[in-house]
């Protein structure tokens, strides 16, 4: 894997932090990339992810990251109530 987009492809107008982008490598078969250089091979052949486990994988970081926000935010609560340092557990 690069660390930048690969000088190969030409990169999209406009590309800037978060973005990101799909190159067409062959029938069906898809090079999602980023502005930071990561390649995810998108298809459903050998060491590729297909759509709908990529979509799968979105909606799992998607409830990972609210989650794991909540749970800073109860922290905080808890910390804020109980003293520095303490945490309650949940009654």
């Amino acid at each position: 894997m690069t660390s930048v987009p690969d000088d190969r492809f030409e990169l999209p107008e406009n590309v800037g932090p978060g973005s990101v982008w799909a190159d067409r490598t062959g029938p069906r078969t898809l090079l999602g990339r980023n502005q930071r250089g990561v390649e995810i091979p998108i298809g459903h052949g050998e060491g590729e992810i297909n759509p709908g486990e990529l979509e799968q994988l979105a909606g799992v970081d998607l409830a990972l990251a609210v989650a794991d926000r909540d749970l800073d935010a109860a922290l905080v609560a808890a910390q804020e109530g109980a003293g520095a340092g303490a945490v309650r557990p949940h009654a």
